[in-house]
């Protein structure tokens, strides 16, 4: 490649590039193109801003990845609560799948903006779970037998139901109250003796663990604002975080084998596939057509991208969806609940769209005033250690795969006090979880090798607009 320099009218140089191409400089531009997607450096580092086109495929990316661990987890959550699947749950459970977004959202924004200003990506926390789900196993909180309502088929003295002017009541003798009944509802005489509808059962254990949520979060606010967890750094290591995340991922081990096992074609089907697309396929460049203009005039040229070390999660999950889609229509999948293969069925959800509201806010309490009690509060506090230590691990990751210097003692500070607020809205909005840094978008940031701030705040702000939208829950 030589340089020549013409000379202008105005007295400037243009630069003119003349190609001396050679047999060996033709040959050797593959190896070029494989060096150039075989080096490690990040596409976008953390201060630079995407194309808006391509920020938007890489948001679309991460909300691919988010959504489905943030609508899981409070079905999950759901169920440790003691909600069954009556006609009237349906609404609360649209509505705890929103509210998990917006508080996903704010917490991500707060901690890329205000704590760590790194590309973490706030989400629920197994710790969290783990723990709701001893503290709910009590005898004082274990979920109660449902009542057979039906006429003359219960034993129980301690009730009677009767018909008055075409309605139907539960007269509780236990208590000496009268109880109306509801067809879309079950009823349960809970632990404390009160019979009590399905919404009403697992309401009463959401606002036990929002309470003692408010206590833990209040706890992480004063480990982030003392600077404590930055003295405690010098102790803390690798050999203390990575025992402490592996024993967190063990114990939701038996949650992923029964979500799982209950189709295990699909889920090695998308697991073989994201194995495939992301390391298999990395360093395939894909030829994407282009307009350009140059000199007053619009040419068509064409660019090679890694997309499928780019965009793994959307080439997965949309192809484990599209086989889903095409077995359901074809009748592979059976439409008996009982069958394994009917949780893998594309419409087994058609009328949540029709049952839930156009719009809905999510704002404090919205699910009841929460309650404290001693016993639930120290349950719940031995979350907040096992998740400050996973997101230290998750910062000094990021730091990393993002190529950055390990973050220093003030701003992990400051990212343990912004996860802290991030806690105090789960209790106060009522997520019946917390929030922490998720492992699985250091994942992400590795295989698509894009570290940039911006992807991850502007898609959380689309999510703060989308679940304002009760049709997208």
């Amino acid at each position: 490649m030589s340089e020549q320099l013409e000379s202008t009218p105005n007295g400037e140089c243009d630069i003119e590039l003349i190609s001396q191409e050679t047999d060996t400089e033709k040959g050797s531009e593959g190896k070029k193109e494989a060096k150039i997607i075989s080096d490690d450096k990040l596409l976008y580092r953390v201060d630079e801003s995407p194309p808006w086109h391509i920020c938007l495929l890489f948001g679309l990316q991460q909300l691919m990845l988010c959504i489905g661990s943030l609508a899981t987890f409070p079905m999950i959550m759901m169920r440790v609560l003691c909600a069954d699947d009556s006609p009237s749950v349906a609404e609360y459970r649209t509505s705890l799948i929103g509210t998990c977004l917006f508080v996903a959202g704010t917490s991500t924004i707060l901690q890329t903006t205000f704590g760590l200003r790194l590309p973490v990506l706030q989400g629920t926390i197994i710790a969290y779970l783990i723990s709701a789900t001893a503290v709910l196993s009590s005898d004082d909180w274990k979920c109660p037998m449902i009542l057979d309502l039906s006429a003359n088929a219960s034993s129980d003295e301690t009730f009677n139901v009767y018909h008055e002017n075409s309605s139907k009541f539960i007269c509780d003798v236990a208590t000496n109250t009268t109880i109306s009944i509801h067809s879309d509802s079950n009823y349960y005489r809970d632990n404390d003796g009160i019979i009590r509808n399905s919404n009403e059962i697992w309401l009463r254990r959401m606002n036990e663990i929002q309470g003692a949520v408010i206590f833990c979060a209040a706890f992480q606010l004063l480990i982030g604002l003392t600077g404590s967890m930055g003295f405690l750094l010098r102790y803390i290591g690798p050999l203390t975080i990575a025992p402490t995340m592996t024993m967190i991922t063990y114990g939701a081990i038996d949650i992923a084998v029964n979500m799982c096992g209950k189709q295990w074609g699909i889920a090695m089907f998308v697991t073989g596939l994201f194995f495939v697309t992301s390391i298999c396929m990395g360093r395939v460049l894909v030829p994407i057509p282009r307009l350009l203009r140059y000199k007053k005039r619009w040419m068509c040229a064409t660019t090679r991208q890694p997309i499928f070390s780019m965009f793994p999660v959307i080439f997965t999950i949309s192809s484990g969806w599209i086989l889903c889609y095409i077995i359901t229509e074809a009748g592979g999948f059976s439409d008996d609940p009982s069958d394994p293969s009917y949780q893998a069925r594309t419409d087994t959800n058609s009328d949540a769209i029709a049952n839930s509201p156009w719009f809905r806010i999510p704002y404090p309490f919205q699910f009841g005033l929460p309650t404290f009690s001693a016993s639930t509060i120290l349950g719940m506090m031995a979350a907040v250690l096992p998740g400050i230590l996973e997101s230290i691990g998750d910062y000094n990751a990021t730091a990393v795969v993002c190529k950055e210097n390990p973050p220093p003692k003030h701003a992990v500070n400051r990212g343990i006090t912004m996860e802290g607020v991030g806690v105090l809205l789960s209790a106060l909005f009522g997520t019946g979880n917390a929030t922490t840094s998720w492992s699985q978008n250091i994942i992400v940031i590795g295989i698509s090798r894009v570290g940039s701030r911006r992807v991850r705040s502007s898609i959380l702000i689309n999510i703060n607009h989308l679940q304002i939208v009760g049709m997208f829950n």
